[in-house]
Formats: structure tokens, C-alpha cells, sequence
């Protein structure tokens, strides 16, 4: 990579739209661009909004549909994103929480082996409840005596 100069950008995020000028490099060999800027505030190629909206986005677009959570975010709090853009951010949301279900499950549901033993559980029953007094035969005989 090597340096391509500095260009402008635009953004969304929850204290409204931001401008700003940042670095860009850029491959000789594919002419593909990053810009480390972008990447520390959470913006990829081709996004308008920054990392702390897509929740809010994805929560709005999953209750009410695209054009509304569009028209939702810019009266709640002042966020202008298009019905698309609604649309690709609460996609991905949910890509990313179904990827992290699914390697849940798998840690969960993983086989055990005899190098790696399964966890202890701690089985309990009715006597292992602890219920403010002492229920062993040795404190009902001293009872009624």
C-alpha cells in the first residue's frame, strides 16, 4: 500500500453527520484503497454509518421495515439513512448475531473427548436447598431433646 493522499468523507453517527479528511492508501497492483482512519471509527467501504448506530438501525428496521426505521432515526435522533441503507446495516446485524448463535451452539454442542473431560455439574436435590435452618438428622434429634 502506499500513500494516496488525503480525501474527504462523511458519516453518520449518533451525535449527527460528521465530516472529515483522512489518509488513503492505495494497492499499486489492484488499486484498492483503505483508509486506517475509517477502520478506527468503525465505518467500512461503501457505509454511512459509523459503528454505534447499527444496532439502533437493525432494532428500528427489525419493528417496522426499512422506509420507516429510515424516517424513524431521522425524527428520533436526527440520523438521515435511506431505506437501503437501513436495509444493508440490519442484514448484516443479523448476519453477524446468527454467526455468533451458531458458534455458541457448537461450543455448546461440541463432543467430548477424553483429553478434554466435560465440566463438573453440580447435581442438586431437594436437602441441598439451603432454607435458613439445619434439616440433617443430627439437628432434629437435638431438637426434642
Amino acid at each position: 500500500m502506499r500513500p494516496a493522499g488525503v480525501q474527504p468523507r462523511r458519516i453518520k453517527t449518533l451525535q449527527g453527520e460528521l465530516a472529515y479528511r483522512r489518509t488513503v492508501h492505495e494497492c499499486p497492483a489492484c488499486r484498492s484503497s483503505r483508509a486506517p482512519l475509517d477502520a478506527e471509527m468503525g465505518v467500512g467501504s461503501g457505509q454511512q454509518i459509523n459503528r454505534s448506530l447499527p444496532r439502533k438501525v437493525a432494532w428500528s428496521a427489525a419493528r417496522m421495515g426499512f422506509a420507516d426505521a429510515s424516517a424513524n432515526l431521522a425524527e428520533m435522533i436526527g440520523v438521515h439513512a435511506g431505506a437501503a441503507e437501513c436495509q444493508r446495516v440490519a442484514l448484516d446485524v443479523g448476519e453477524a448475531f446468527d454467526a455468533h448463535q451458531r458458534r455458541e451452539e457448537a461450543a455448546r454442542l461440541a463432543p467430548v473427548s477424553p483429553e478434554q473431560p466435560a465440566p463438573e455439574i453440580q447435581a442438586t436435590n431437594s436437602t441441598d436447598i439451603p432454607n435458613g435452618y439445619d434439616e440433617t438428622p443430627r439437628a432434629r434429634a437435638g431438637a426434642g431433646a
